[in-house]
Order: C-alpha cells, then sequence, then structure tokens
C-alpha cells in the first residue's frame, strides 16, 4: 500500500545545478565549437547522460562511443523518436508497428492479458492509485514500459542510449525489459503501477514524471518522487538549436505555483487529505510478498525517468504532433462476476 513521506531533494532540472556537469560540458564546446549550438533532440540527451561518458568525452573520446555521441551530438537524429516512444508519448510510424491497432484488439503476438497478474498489482497497492489514493473503479494498471517497444526496432533505441549513458548501463536496462531469456514481457508486476486514470494519461503525455528514490533491504518498500514537467510547447521543434551550455527553462522554479501546477489548471489531489499533490512529493509503495507481487522495478522507472523529461522537453517533431496519441494502458473494471477485467 502507498504512504506520504517527505519531498524530494532533485527536482526535474537538478542536471542543470551540477557544476562538473556544466565544467564539464562547457570543455566539449572548447575543444569543438561546432558543438556550441545543438539541436534539442541531442540537447536533453546530453545534459541527463550519465557523467562519466561526459567524462571519458573530455579525456578523449576516441572510442567508438565517444564517436557515435560526438555524431549524436552534431545533429544526427533517427527516424523514430527513441524517448518519445519509450516515455510513452509517441505512437510508432505505421510501418513499424503493422498499422495501428484498436483499443479492443490484443497486441499482435503476445498472450491475452493476465487478470490475475493485475489482480497481483492492485493487491500490493491496496487497491488504489499509489500517488493520489483514487479507489479500485477509477484505476488504470499503467505499464512502465509499453509493449509498443516490442513492435519498433529495438537494437536502435539500445544503440541510440549507449553513448550517452553507457553500454553497460544500457544492458542493465535492457536486461530488465527482456529478463534472461531475451523474451519480451511487458505483463510483469515490477512493470506495473496502479495509477488513476488521469494521473496515467498525464504521465503518458507526459507532462509528469516518477523518480525512484530508493529501496530498502528486502525489497518491501519502494520510494517514488512526483514530479510536474513542462507543458508542450507546439512551436518548439526537436531539431531547433539551442546553446549547449544554457539552462532552457530559466525561472521556471521561481514560477509561483508551477510546483503546484505545470499551467491549464491542472493538478493532482490526495484524495484521502483533499490536499494538493506538488512537484516533488515523494510516496511509498510496499509488498507483503517480494516474489509474488514485487516492487515496480527501480531501474526501468529509473529509465522512464531520464526519458520521459526528454520527451516532454525536447519538442514535436514536425507531423509527429499528430501522433501524441494516449497510448492506451490496462483500465482495471468489474465484469458481471465481480472479477477484473481488463481492457487494452
Amino acid at each position: 500500500m502507498a504512504t506520504t513521506t517527505k519531498f524530494d531533494d532533485k527536482h526535474i532540472f537538478s542536471e542543470f545545478e551540477d557544476a562538473e556537469r556544466l565544467g564539464l560540458i562547457k570543455e566539449i564546446v572548447r575543444q569543438d565549437p561546432l558543438l556550441a549550438n545543438i539541436p534539442r533532440c541531442s540537447f536533453f540527451p546530453l545534459w541527463f547522460s550519465n557523467i562519466s561518458m561526459l567524462r571519458e568525452l573530455v579525456a578523449g573520446g576516441q572510442t567508438d562511443t565517444g564517436f557515435r555521441l560526438r555524431w549524436n551530438l552534431l545533429g544526427w537524429t533517427s527516424f523514430t523518436d527513441v524517448p518519445g516512444i519509450l516515455a510513452g508519448s509517441k505512437q510508432l510510424p505505421e510501418d513499424e508497428q503493422g498499422g495501428r491497432r484498436e483499443a479492443s484488439q490484443s497486441p499482435q503476438g503476445r498472450s491475452d492479458l493476465n487478470p490475475a497478474r493485475n489482480s497481483q498489482v492492485l493487491d500490493r497497492d491496496g487497491n488504489k492509485c499509489v500517488l493520489t489514493k483514487h479507489g479500485r473503479t477509477t484505476l488504470q494498471i499503467a505499464h512502465i514500459v509499453l509493449y509498443k517497444v516490442h513492435t519498433s526496432q529495438q537494437e536502435g533505441f539500445w544503440r541510440w542510449m549507449e553513448p550517452f549513458w553507457g553500454v553497460d548501463e544500457v544492458r542493465r536496462w535492457k536486461t530488465q525489459i527482456l529478463g534472461a531469456g531475451e523474451t519480451f514481457d511487458t505483463e510483469k508486476v515490477q512493470n506495473m503501477m496502479a495509477l488513476a486514470c488521469h494521473v496515467d494519461i498525464y504521465w503518458d503525455q507526459p507532462i509528469c514524471a516518477f523518480r525512484p528514490i530508493r529501496v530498502n533491504g528486502d525489497n518491501t518498500r519502494m520510494d517514488i518522487a512526483f514530479h510536474w514537467l513542462p507543458l508542450p510547447d507546439k512551436k518548439t521543434r526537436r531539431i531547433d538549436k539551442v546553446p549547449i551550455d544554457e539552462h532552457p527553462y530559466p525561472g521556471m522554479y521561481e514560477r509561483t505555483g508551477f510546483t503546484d501546477s505545470p499551467g491549464e489548471n491542472i493538478s493532482v489531489f490526495d484524495m484521502k487529505t483533499r490536499v494538493v499533490i506538488p512537484s516533488g512529493h515523494i510516496f511509498t509503495i510496499t509488498t507483503d510478498d517480494p516474489v509474488q507481487k514485487p516492487l515496480p522495478s527501480f531501474q526501468l522507472l529509473e529509465l522512464q525517468w531520464i526519458l520521459t523529461r526528454i520527451a516532454a522537453m525536447q519538442g514535436a517533431g514536425g507531423d509527429e504532433d499528430s501522433d501524441m496519441d494516449y497510448d492506451g494502458d490496462s483500465v482495471a473494471n468489474y465484469n458481471d462476476d465481480d472479477g477484473l477485467s481488463i481492457i487494452v
């Protein structure tokens, strides 16, 4: 079940306040002035990258990974928006997903959803939203990593990420998604959380993100922070160039009210206290059976924390605006015999 703790000591722009990271990025520009202005689709992955990759690039970077990172920064972008796909806000191009499926259809090549597994998630999360405490009839079984990732060119995802986060880190994330048997399976308890419908939509858009903070030693308790993200600016494009060493949203956290709402009268409330849940609010997920009802994967939440912020801040990609549809996670409903039915 979920309980309230304290506030996160980090926020969505914390990397921009890291003096070492800024110094490394300035040194990268000193070594290669062509990188003084880079596309937004490269800017945010650079700032949210593993700092060890920046150290490696500054120290020489004459490796395959170093060359690939410079190539990415100079403006190479894949046809598919990797952060947008993995974070949930973008649909795959039709030629990669075999045509867009209707909401009632099961994904191609995937077994029917397992009601028992979804019941495990609801039982672990106390039959309520882990963030707002909304009850069961309003819940969705939200997936951290969505099935549509499987229908695209997976190796392209991993290769795009490696120059920014390193081969070992990407392999760790990949293992969490594929498992030891290299079998793609999003229908795992550790890939799911119970969220109120509107919260899941906000996460999917994406206008909010979750940062995993800590897990206790016996894997029965996890603290996660909720954060608002900037609302999308339709005039901003992924290919727009920006100065590599400047804050992209100066003063946003000083703006009155941002921590309570990203704008447009959007807010979420704790349904027990009727109090607004602010950005940085920490909630806790617990389990009494870490084997049968494991906590959400720390590694997958960590991956989504990074990519959701990139997807929200990088801007649109031209025709991609029309593709920002809700992906349709599993909806928790009741069927005639009072069992749990899942609508995909």
